[in-house]
């Protein structure tokens, strides 16, 4: 009848593609999925069972609308793992092992941060040559700060995906949003980065590795040291502590540091749509030239669909048109995917619930976290 009250709207479980009341469900405070079936909590973990299980990339946002932080180093298995480190502008990395530094290629069995030509490459580089390099990019004037270009940032490079080096900035508030405790996990010192509010359960272990000078590894345990993708004068950007301060500052490229990778999992300023015509408004707002936001559509839709360049498309029900994904452009599918899916090279296609469509993939990234029935053909 007319006075009947409408019904609790639903949300869909990213894992199983089942339908839930929002509060019947929970978020993981590892792999940073919302609207989990409660079936898929980990009590021992503390996160969803996949995470539990090592299944997917851990990784912790730790404040409202900044990147989701890996929990490991580039090179390492464990938070407490120094991993690999890096001059500026690597994307090789090194490993102190039995007194010497090893490439991670096996390249070098005997590299020096500082002594050796390799690791000065970017050091005298002024911001024109670099430009002109290729090496960075995004900064309006050689006044701003530049950030690497992608095939130089050794997150993207070693992980690949949207995984990418912090910028200077997500270093600096990573030190005043978050609270830091001095302490040590499995005889290693260094800090648990934690953060507030709402994401107070949220956790990162920063290890004190400090940095990699000529053949040797200086101050490790007393100081740690991460590469930022940003340029600082004539310097580049790198996050510093000791277990009294932290902030960032400039340092000479050539020295070896550890990098955190961060990713945009979320990304802010986003086109929200619901209801009935939630396919049809995030539709239009997916092909939109001038968007500066990203296109979400709370419901499911059945329409085809291509995702213009550069573009990023979440769907967070069930999706059964079929999709092309152009060039750099991501497509995320929360629920169930029955549509056939066309990436093109760059472009990413990720699917959380059942996926019984085909995809065509010319060069482009798959991640299908649920079943998958249909046929993939890589051309």
């Amino acid at each position: 009848s007319a006075n009947r009250p409408a019904a609790a709207p639903r949300v869909v479980c990213p894992s199983c593609g089942f339908r839930n009341l929002e509060e019947q469900t929970f978020r993981c405070r590892i792999c940073g999925r919302d609207y989990l079936c409660k079936r898929h909590y980990d009590e021992s973990g503390n996160c969803c069972r996949d995470c539990a299980a090592g299944a997917t990339t851990k990784m912790v946002q730790l404040w409202k609308g900044g990147p989701y932080w890996a929990t490991t180093n580039i090179g390492a298995e464990n938070p407490e793992e120094y991993g690999y480190y890096f001059w500026w502008g690597d994307t090789i990395g090194c490993k102190f092992e039995d007194g010497v530094w090893v490439a991670s290629d096996g390249s070098s069995a005997d590299f020096r941060f500082g002594d050796n030509p390799v690791s000065k490459e970017t050091f005298d580089m002024s911001l024109l040559v670099l430009l002109a390099g290729g090496w960075i990019t995004g900064a309006k004037s050689p006044s701003s700060s530049f950030s690497l270009e992608p095939e130089h940032d050794a997150a993207h490079v070693q992980w690949g995906g949207e995984w990418r080096m912090p910028t200077g900035r997500e270093l600096g508030s990573l030190c005043s949003k978050c609270d830091w405790i001095w302490t040590s996990m499995n005889g290693v010192n260094g800090y648990v980065v934690r953060g507030r509010g709402d994401y107070a359960s949220a956790s990162i272990f920063l290890p004190a590795n400090f940095r990699g000078d000529g053949s040797s590894s200086s101050d490790v345990g007393s100081y740690g040291s991460y590469w930022s993708s940003s340029t600082e004068d004539d310097d580049s950007c790198s996050l510093y502590f000791n277990s009294s301060e932290r902030g960032t500052k400039g340092w000479f490229r050539y020295a070896g540091k550890s990098i955190r990778p961060v990713r945009d999992f979320d990304k802010g300023g986003a086109v929200s749509t619901s209801g009935t015509d939630a396919a049809e408004n995030g539709v239009s707002q997916a092909k939109r030239e001038n968007l500066s936001g990203d296109a979400v559509i709370d419901g499911s839709f059945s329409d085809n669909i291509t995702v213009g360049p550069g573009r990023r498309l979440e769907i967070k029900g069930s999706c059964s048109g079929n999709v092309r994904i152009c060039r750099r452009s991501v497509l995320v599918c929360r629920g169930s995917c029955s549509g056939n899916v066309d990436i093109e090279h760059e472009g990413r296609f990720e699917c959380y619930g059942p996926m019984s469509g085909n995809i065509t993939n010319h060069r482009g990234t798959v991640d299908i976290h649920g079943p998958f029935t249909g046929t993939r053909r890589d051309v």
